[in-house]
């Protein structure tokens, strides 16, 4: 069942926060960091776990590759602070490289980078089970649990925290009033352990959790 404040935002809420119950335990999903940080009352730079649906996606969020591949379109000639410096006979054409360069860095920005998973460990990251993996300081996680909508099927990424007040257990009305889109099943919403947390780099794993 998937509920939403208003059928007619439906579908125009950009990046909703969505209440459902993950791989692990009841959490608060969304492409938005922001909006998690708000709502957790937490440091906009205290990054969240990301949860991708397959290991292939996750490789397209390596800090290597997707950064190079921010700087590959963009024109070198072309900088931020070079608003104010643009030049009337190139007005035209260096107004639409500066779009492109807003809207590319707005992207580059908002997207989930994690560092270069180390070869030896794939096979570990691609099998384990609610299991979040550490690398240099970036938790992310693989899920590819069946999805029960559509909604959640159409993030090939996310951010996700506990479903929660900062500190507290699991309150379903405070969810509830904090949500932009309600999941839920049969089983209901329910508070359950959280992910196995593993630190791991080229040559060791560490049990954190």
């Amino acid at each position: 069942m998937v509920r939403c404040k208003s059928n007619t935002r439906f579908f125009s809420i950009k990046k909703p926060v969505i209440l459902t119950q993950t791989d692990t335990t009841v959490g608060f999903v969304s492409q938005n960091h922001a909006k998690l940080a708000c709502i957790k009352e937490r440091s906009i730079s205290k990054p969240f776990i990301v949860v991708f649906d397959t290991l292939s996606h996750s490789q397209l969020y390596t800090l290597r590759h997707s950064q190079l591949d921010w700087e590959s379109n963009l024109d070198p000639r072309v900088k931020p602070e070079d608003d104010e410096k643009v030049k009337p006979e190139d007005d035209d054409r260096s107004h639409s490289q500066l779009d492109t360069l807003r809207h590319s860095q707005l992207d580059w920005e908002s997207r989930p980078f994690i560092p270069r998973i180390p070869q030896n460990q794939k096979n570990l990251v691609r099998r384990a089970k609610k299991t979040t993996f550490i690398v240099k300081n970036r938790a992310f996680r693989i899920d590819g649990t069946q999805k029960n909508s559509q909604v959640l099927r159409d993030l090939s990424w996310h951010y996700s925290t506990s479903a929660n007040e900062n500190s507290k257990k699991f309150d379903r009305d405070f969810c509830e009033h904090k949500a932009d889109i309600i999941v839920e099943d049969k089983n209901g919403l329910r508070e359950l352990s959280s992910s196995r947390l593993l630190k791991i780099n080229n040559t060791k794993i560490k049990a954190l959790r």
